[in-house]
């Protein structure tokens, strides 16, 4: 190839790459726009401003307390957990205790658990086993 021919070639190409098309052609990509060609902005609808409600954060810090159980009482919470499983309930052993204690009402059915309880506490008896 000459000199002349790959200028004429290389001059051909350019033009052929800057020249902007006079008619929508189909290219591989119907969705393809050129650098003068915008894509057509897609309708949004209206979006209303509303305010976002705040997070509150809690002033009280709780703090952690250990809880020893008997295997009743494990049983129990057990049986509280798979509960709220079939009910579709994410929990955890502390979520269950803070929802018995706040069902619980003081009147004589808690009064004599307290006792039964108090009896089956093996850390203040005498005798340990």
């Amino acid at each position: 190839m000459s000199q002349t021919q790959k200028r004429d070639r290389t001059a051909s190409l350019l033009t052929a790459l800057t020249a902007v098309p006079t008619t929508q052609e189909s290219t591989s990509s119907p969705s393809a726009f050129t650098s003068e060609e915008t894509a057509p902005e897609p309708q949004r609808p209206a979006l209303q401003a509303t305010p976002r409600p705040k997070a509150t954060r809690s002033t009280r810090k709780g703090q952690g307390i250990h809880f020893y159980f008997s295997e009743d009482d494990e049983k129990r919470v057990r049986i509280l957990a798979a509960f709220l499983s079939s009910q579709g309930e994410k929990f955890s052993d502390s979520l269950i205790v803070k929802t018995s204690l706040r069902v619980v009402q003081p009147n004589n059915a808690f009064l004599a658990a307290y006792q039964e309880a108090k009896k089956a506490d093996r850390r203040r008896s005498k005798t340990k086993v």
